[in-house]
């Protein structure tokens, strides 16, 4: 059925936010694309790529709030659509290519035992995914190196679907022997995410947040190179501030990043002209430590408390075995004071 491109309907039919089971596709034909999209795409910042997808998600997220699923968006509604959706679409494309091209090519420091195909993770690939697949990722793990793997990946993938290849992948991560600082289950992670996504259990849109959050043994999984430049110290501190909510009022208030296009900003600013209150008064670092931030931020605290006058938290005790605040203290005589508590029911 056809849904109007400027109804909220019209978005949530849009392939990238749909689940769709990818899993019988041809791994020679995904390889293929994966090529073609490698060798023609230049790099980009992960840390830009990962404040536009959440600051426009973020802005998106207002709009299917305020409006009904078929009524005809504003002009400034369809333009933050629209905007998401191509932001949207340039991300699937680089993430997927980049994570399938990341998990080959990692997947070659499985320790491959003496016994060969007699050995438990190989007999279960070959029963599982054939022979041909095995004997794909033994030659990529005795014969080649980082570019080796990739180039076979691209250039000679083994005849199965891509949901065979990725979840062959997933379960070596899981199951094979790994030296430390490589494989293992934090690339079972980063693997999984693909294979929830080609089996339809992740729309496109889903792997993408899923994607920033992913990290391997050395940190987050923007260091390979391949499409994406190398993340940056402030990566975190974007993470943290997106898991409280904020990247809009982050935008806002320091004027950052001078990397992200400028058309985010501009749909951020339609969004708090329209909808008064969508964001918050100003970004706040207590809110980011509340929120369970990996980092932390006593000199951004400090400053937020003397700039918008906030009150420090008041100190908790016990009386009489209940919680309770410490609120003041009375001088009953010279030298004799007293606590004032307040019960927290």
């Amino acid at each position: 059925m056809y849904q109007p491109s400027n109804t909220i309907q019209g978005l949530m039919d849009l392939p990238e936010l749909r689940k769709q089971n990818l899993a019988s596709l041809s791994v020679v034909n995904v390889a293929k694309a994966t090529r073609m999209y490698k060798d023609n795409c230049a790099t980009v910042s992960p840390d830009a790529a990962a404040i536009e997808f959440y600051a426009m998600n973020h802005a998106v997220s207002v709009v299917l709030k305020n409006f009904t699923k078929n009524e005809p968006l504003p002009d400034w509604a369809v333009k933050v659509v629209k905007q998401y959706v191509d932001i949207l679409r340039a991300q699937t494309l680089r993430n997927f290519h980049y994570m399938m091209c990341i998990i080959t090519r990692e997947a070659r420091h499985l320790k491959v035992p003496d016994t060969g195909n007699k050995s438990v993770i190989s007999k279960w690939v070959i029963e599982n995914y054939g022979l041909e697949m095995w004997e794909f990722l033994k030659t990529n793990a005795t014969s080649g190196n980082e570019s080796f793997a990739v180039s076979e990946y691209c250039l000679n993938p083994p005849n199965v679907s891509v949901g065979m290849y990725v979840s062959a992948i997933t379960h070596i991560f899981n199951n094979g022997k790994w030296s430390g600082g490589y494989g293992g289950k934090p690339w079972g992670n980063i693997s999984q995410t693909v294979q929830n996504m080609i089996e339809g259990k992740y729309s496109l849109e889903m792997m993408v947040d899923t994607a920033y959050t992913l990290a391997h043994n050395n940190g987050p999984m923007y260091n390979k190179g391949m499409m994406y430049d190398a993340y940056t110290s402030k990566f975190i501190q974007i993470l943290d501030i997106q898991r409280s909510g904020q990247i809009p009022e982050w935008i806002f208030e320091y004027a950052l990043p001078a990397t992200i296009k400028p058309e985010v900003k501009v749909c951020l600013e339609q969004v708090k002209k329209n909808v008064p209150g969508a964001f918050g008064p100003y970004m706040s670092w207590i809110k980011v430590e509340a929120s369970g931030s990996v980092k932390k931020y006593p000199v951004e605290v400090g400053a937020e408390k003397i700039k918008h006058k906030v009150p420090d938290a008041p100190v908790l005790q016990t009386f009489n075995g209940k919680t309770a605040k410490l609120v003041g203290s009375w001088s009953v005589t010279p030298g004799q004071t007293v606590t004032i508590v307040e019960r927290i029911k």
